[in-house]
């Protein structure tokens, strides 16, 4: 078994895996990787997502939490969702928290100073975040966060991310495999 990932134009933290491979999953802090093998590949081409009503109650100094992935793809048990998430809003002040699960927030567990996606940071169309989405339990959520002193709202400003990437179906192993790809389902990569 190719234990390998395909070599292409995606930032680093992202990685392509083919039928057949093998993944350790991390799903606690601290906790051992749990493997599978990868049974299923699909891509998720480029999905974007955009509501008005995100931005229309958010002033200045607020945030909106704006739900999460299964808003828009559909996890299901053994599944594993690696996408590319790039965001746009004009005027630039809005900055997008991920969190997994809901309460934890991603780059550091509860965190004050917890790092945002905007822009500059991770562009609509040049994504530099991945995030993961395993099973029905590890879906990210998406928080709305407006930092800026001027007006935004329906008639001042827009807002919109997009999601590209792989869905990857998973079957456990039953023992830990030679060589495996680990990732850790609680953080981001950027």
């Amino acid at each position: 078994m190719q234990e390998s990932s395909i070599v292409k134009a995606y930032p680093a933290g992202y990685k392509e895996f083919e039928i057949g491979f093998a993944l350790g999953l991390i799903d606690a802090p601290g906790g051992a990787p749990t493997y599978y093998q990868v049974t299923n590949k699909d891509s998720i081409p480029f999905v974007e997502k955009s509501d008005s009503s995100w931005w229309s109650s958010l002033s200045t100094s607020t945030t909106n939490a704006i739900g999460d992935v299964s808003n828009f793809l559909e996890p299901a048990e053994n599944v594993l969702y690696e996408l590319l998430f790039g965001v746009w809003s004009h005027p630039d002040q809005i900055d997008f928290k991920i969190s997994i699960p809901a309460a934890t927030e991603l780059y550091g567990v509860k965190n004050s100073q917890t790092g945002r996606l905007n822009n500059q940071t991770s562009p609509l169309y040049a994504p530099t975040a991945t995030i993961h989405c395993w099973g029905t339990s590890l879906i990210p959520n998406i928080t709305l966060e407006h930092n800026g002193t001027s007006s935004f709202d329906a008639n001042e400003g827009f807002i919109k991310f997009a999601v590209s990437g792989h869905k990857y179906e998973l079957a456990a192993m039953d023992e830990p495999p030679a060589v495996s790809h680990l990732i850790n389902l609680l953080s981001i990569s950027e």
